[in-house]
């Protein structure tokens, strides 16, 4: 069985061993949230950010980490299957 990666630090470390990127942050107002690019074409193909947890429908006051991935929107049905997996907005743009 696959090792989840529940750590910032641990996604981070996975994706520089897999596809060789680094986070960015670009956000003075977000200072923990990251982006990770392409390195060919720059694009964005996640975010890594803090989010209220009661905005994600969890009954519990404090922030938690989520992962916005971009993916084929064929993927998509199948992993909503999951309840660990929401919905994102807009990452399929640009394709």
């Amino acid at each position: 069985m696959k090792k989840r990666i529940t750590e910032r630090k641990d996604m981070f470390r996975y994706a520089k061993e897999t596809f060789g990127t680094e986070p960015e942050y670009l956000w003075r107002s977000y200072p923990n949230n990251a982006v990770l690019r392409n390195t060919d074409n720059e694009k964005w193909y996640a975010i890594v950010m803090e989010a209220p947890k009661e905005k994600l429908g969890i009954n519990v006051i404090g922030k938690i980490n989520v992962l916005n991935i971009k993916c084929d929107p064929l993927m998509l049905g199948s992993l909503l299957l999951n309840d660990r997996f929401l919905p994102a907005y807009r990452m399929h743009k640009g394709r």
